[in-house]
């Protein structure tokens, strides 16, 4: 997910700071986040720095705290490389992102708004930048649901859509099985078109519950367009009338082949609305 804005302002559980390994209040980034972050959270970061050895944060590293006068819970700190124009510049930048998904999952942190790493005074090329950022948050195993790169101006905005697009054909492969879709979980929108009784005997925990005639009747509408849509029905029959639905309305939709069947039998975590254990209905 791509948002023009101010990372600051990001109703998530935890933002990305594009730290120095020094773990120190610099500027850009770093020190927009620190002045709104606050006294709190720049005394946990002074503390974890006083218990550390030098540097406190290794490059490609990353360390969490409380996220003080933010919306987010939690900031966590990562420091993205120097740019040299050297092969381990994309392997450090990889890193960064990858050790901030870590850190989420360790947190518990389900949304998580990244800035542009190492963009501005590191030299990191935008048009570079942005496709390892964006391989590295699909790539990564992670329990984190849903992932926005916050970009302050339209410069690297368009860059990063520009890179995202060069994506789309690869996820879109993906997001006809139900591994792919579970793969990606955290950056598309899943949407369950069965009924009511077989949603409450086993669902897939992010999915928003659509039924086929409600979407027949205009309902999804309020769903994201910049983000891709995979329906699932319970064999991707009814999926498939779903999945046009919304094509015809204007997103990027794919039927998931086999339905919540084929979830099932490839063993993926399903669980019934009241918490315990799911099963196809």
């Amino acid at each position: 997910m791509l948002v023009h804005g101010d990372i600051t302002t990001q109703t998530v559980d935890a933002i990305v700071n594009a730290a120095n390994t020094a773990l120190r209040p610099g500027g850009g980034v770093d020190g927009a986040i620190t002045r709104a972050a606050g006294a709190a959270a720049l005394a946990e970061r002074e503390a974890i720095v006083a218990q550390r050895k030098d540097p406190p944060l290794a490059t490609g590293e990353a360390v969490a705290t409380i996220g003080g006068d933010l919306p987010a819970r939690w900031i966590i700190h990562t420091a993205g490389p120097v740019f040299t124009g050297e092969a381990g510049d994309r392997s450090l930048l990889e890193a960064c992102h990858r050790s901030c998904l870590r850190v989420a999952d360790e947190l518990g942190a389900r949304t998580v708004a990244f800035p542009a790493i190492s963009t501005g005074i590191y030299g990191f090329p935008l048009e570079q930048a942005a496709p390892v950022a964006i391989a590295a948050v699909l790539d990564a195993t992670t329990e984190v649901q849903e992932v926005r790169f916050v970009l302050f101006d339209e410069v690297a905005l368009e860059t990063f859509r520009t890179s995202l697009v060069a994506f789309a054909p690869a996820m879109s492969d993906e997001l006809t099985t139900v591994k792919g879709v579970f793969d990606r979980l955290g950056q598309i929108q899943l949407v369950d078109c069965r009924e009511p009784y077989e949603w409450e005997a086993g669902r897939v925990d992010g999915a928003v519950h659509i039924p086929l005639n409600d979407i027949m009747a205009g309902a999804g509408q309020d769903l994201d367009k910049n983000r891709s849509v995979a329906v699932i029905c319970r064999s991707g029959n009814r999926s498939e009338l779903a999945t046009m639905m919304f094509q015809a309305r204007g997103f990027e939709a794919y039927n998931v082949e086999g339905g919540m069947e084929a979830w099932a039998a490839e063993g993926l975590p399903l669980e019934a609305t009241d918490g315990s254990p799911g099963r196809v209905a």
